[in-house]
């Protein structure tokens, strides 16, 4: 079945005219033709067309279509007469009575409209509410909040919409070009009565217009209907809150290209100012930019729509242009008030630039500017200072200020060669254990705070000589690939090399194995690998690795650590991430002990506890610069470490925080046990060998007693391994 509608105007009255019944009546027959929401079949009858018979054979005609949903749309003179109202077809107002009879109209709907078809009567015209419809059974004035539907045997669908009362009449406004009530009739048709769902029914209709004249004290609306169910009059249309965003959209892309040509006229000026370019010229061009960049960086993060919109992305298409000319960092230039020096290096997300600020030496590290249009790579990069940022550890390279224009970061200036560019020391086991677990307790500590590295390799790890010049520190940095525990969305992008890459990273990169712990222990293993062998592993390949490793552990190390140490670059290696060692802590535990077993002390020799607290302290975080002193820090230095005897047979170890923010404006009584709920878990599986036994130094300190302790070496492991889980657990808070 089809949709009829019958729109009848009449403006050409011979003793009292109108000026917009025609207009009204054009305007919503338009609206109703509308195939994309609407899709009524229209017949329009204006002035002299609009005679008695011909509304008449109209109606009937419309009525007899075996329609689903029939429209009558009346705008001209009407009048409520003792014996019935009328419509004043064409010609008939000095005589409304012999205009179209209303009362036929409801009967013709009666006896013509098929079962459960609609009939909805939109009618104009002065005391159009003493009109009728249906069986008659409904024939009350109501309200959109008391509206009284009153259901046919049959379950017709009847409803009639008036302009005014039985006794008001229905003014017209010269200026709009429309009735009143038509005005706000085509307003709603147009999609201000539109539901969530984007459709327009005769209740929602009605609701519009009569909102229109609630404060109108000359003209109410009236709704009447024997209905069931709704009556959807049109579908697809857009909401208010879409027309709005639509404004807005508007309005965000005229921005987007008033913000496009200001940049792009300033930098144009600033390029031209050839003398002044390197000194001031380009750092007021970046100045400029980066508001400019954030505005659009917060615009595409609010809304899909704005982002999508093609005129929107010309303009920031502009913007990326003139940002990436900006970008191309060189040697002279002042960048962050800060001269850049000798270019450092070169990896897949940036170059690493040497800065000489005021304040010394710093490096900055600049996205790619060939790559600023991809904008998932440069969000990542952006992670990658964050997570820097996030864990404050002596052996992470510390970062600054993250830039917008040139798009990078400031870190510190660590003199020295990435890993793979260092002098090859593969000689000295202690030195690469030393420098390995050293490495190891760094990737820890950044698990512990919920960050995952995710691209550990030789060229992301800095060596830099102590003050002595007797030992190598590595720092580790580049952590543009990392993964943050609380964040939301797994990304497919940037494996990582593929040398270091683990098994689920090249297979199943968005997976959330490929953003676990065990990435990292996998890549640590391969990195072990290159600093004994001196050369990358192949991908994949344990078998082929274990040749090369076992011919250099042969030459420098005797046989149980030698194989410890096999075993645990096996373990590391193992493709099924579950069958790798759960956590670094465990990685460390096991690298002390094979340290211990090749360092100076024989096997079997009774320390004394001078000697014991030095090897704890070697075996934790090497060769101190404050060597012969009793107290030492841990790794992080966040926690500091004394042993001292306890009885004949037994060791205490204390340790304090160093962190003078911990726990401020806290309730210290709740914080104490708090934290000493972490030390509780991590030595319960230890049992009696280690107990807890609450300090007093503020903010906190706890003692570690150790009743019956082995002065060896194997008790120095022992101990290590317990203190590494209680100092995870305290500089984890």
């Amino acid at each position: 079945m089809s949709r009829y509608a019958l729109c009848v105007g009449i403006d050409d009255y011979p003793t009292a005219p109108l000026t917009s019944c025609v207009a009204d009546a054009v305007a919503v027959a338009n609206i109703l033709l509308e195939p994309t929401t609407y899709d009524f079949v229209v017949e329009i009858l204006r002035n002299e067309e609009a005679t008695t018979d011909a509304i008449r054979k109209a109606v009937e005609l419309t009525l007899s279509q075996g329609t689903e949903c029939a429209v009558i749309y009346f705008a001209g003179h009407g009048i409520n007469l003792p014996y019935g109202p009328f419509f004043c077809s064409h010609g008939t107002d000095a005589s409304p009575q012999s205009g179209f009879d209303l009362h036929l109209l409801q009967r013709m709907i009666q006896s013509q409209s098929i079962p459960n078809s609609a009939v909805v009567l939109l009618l104009d015209f002065c005391q159009s509410g003493a009109v009728n419809i249906g069986n008659g059974n409904a024939n009350t004035f109501v309200s959109p909040t008391h509206l009284t539907y009153v259901a046919q045997t049959f379950s017709d669908r009847r409803v009639l919409l008036a302009a005014c009362r039985d006794t008001e009449y229905a003014a017209e406004n010269t200026t709009l070009g429309h009735g009143l009530f038509t005005q706000a009739l085509i307003e709603a048709l147009g999609g201000e009565a539109a539901d969530q769902l984007g459709n327009v029914t005769v209740t929602s209709l009605f609701d519009y217009i009569d909102r229109s004249f609630r404060v109108s004290k000359h003209q109410q609306p009236v709704f009447k209907g024997d209905i069931a169910g709704q009556v959807v009059l049109g579908s697809g249309l857009r909401t208010r809150d879409q027309h709005e965003r639509d404004e807005r959209v508007e309005e965000m892309v005229t921005q987007a290209h008033a913000h496009a040509n200001t940049l792009h006229s300033f930098v144009t000026q600033c390029i031209v100012d050839t003398v002044n370019w390197q000194r001031t010229g380009h750092q007021a061009a970046c100045r400029t930019a980066e508001p400019i960049l954030k505005w659009y960086e917060k615009r595409r993060r609010e809304s899909q729509a704005v982002d999508e919109h093609p005129q929107f992305r010309v303009s920031l298409q502009k913007v990326i242009e003139d940002t990436r000319f900006l970008s191309n960092i060189s040697t002279g230039l002042i960048v962050n008030d800060a001269q850049v020096g000798q270019r450092l290096g070169s990896g897949s997300f940036g170059t690493v630039w040497e800065l000489m600020s005021p304040n010394g030496r710093l490096a900055m590290k600049s996205f790619h500017s060939q790559e600023l249009h991809l904008n998932q790579k440069a969000k990542r990069f952006e992670n990658g200072f964050y997570a820097m940022k996030q864990l404050s550890h002596p052996h992470i390279v510390r970062v600054h200020s993250f830039l917008t224009c040139p798009l990078g970061f400031t870190m510190d200036f660590i003199e020295g060669a990435n890993l793979r560019d260092w002098a090859y020391a593969g000689n000295d086991p202690a030195q690469v254990l030393q420098i390995l677990l050293t490495i190891c307790d760094t990737l820890r500590h950044a698990h512990a705070l919920g960050v995952i590295h995710r691209d550990v390799k030789p060229e992301n790890v800095i060596m830099k000589p102590d003050p002595t010049g007797q030992r190598w520190l590595p720092y580790l940095t580049d952590f543009d690939l990392a993964w943050f525990s609380t964040a939301s969305l797994l990304t497919t992008e940037a494996l990582g090399t593929v040398f270091y890459a683990a098994p689920e990273q090249l297979g199943k990169p968005g997976s959330a194995a490929a953003h676990s712990k065990a990435v990292d222990i996998y890549s640590f293993g391969q990195l072990m690998f290159y600093v004994i062998t001196g050369q990358d592993p192949k991908p994949l390949g344990l078998a082929e690795n274990l040749v090369p490793l076992r011919s250099t552990l042969g030459t420098w190390i005797s046989h149980d650590p030698a194989l410890r140490l096999q075993r645990l670059y096996e373990a590391c290696s193992e493709r099924n991430p579950q069958d790798r060692p759960r956590t670094m802590s465990e990685v460390a535990d096991e690298l002390s002990r094979i340290l211990l077993e090749v360092g100076q002390f024989e096997a079997g020799r009774i320390l004394s506890v001078s000697e014991f607290s030095t090897e704890l302290r070697f075996s934790m975080v090497g060769l101190s610069e404050r060597e012969g002193v009793d107290e030492f820090r841990s790794l992080s230095g966040q926690s500091g470490i004394h042993c001292s005897s306890l009885g004949t047979d037994g060791i205490t170890v204390t340790v304090h925080s160093l962190r003078p923010t911990l726990g401020v404006g806290t309730d210290w009584r709740s914080a104490r046990e708090a934290l000493n709920e972490r030390v509780d878990t991590a030595i319960r599986s230890y049992g009696s060998f280690v107990r807890r036994r609450n300090g007093r130094l503020q903010p906190y300190e706890v003692l570690l007693e150790f009743p019956r302790v082995t002065w060896q070496l194997e008790g120095v492991t022992a101990v290590r391994e317990v203190l590494g889980r209680v100092i995870d657990k305290l500089e984890s808070v």
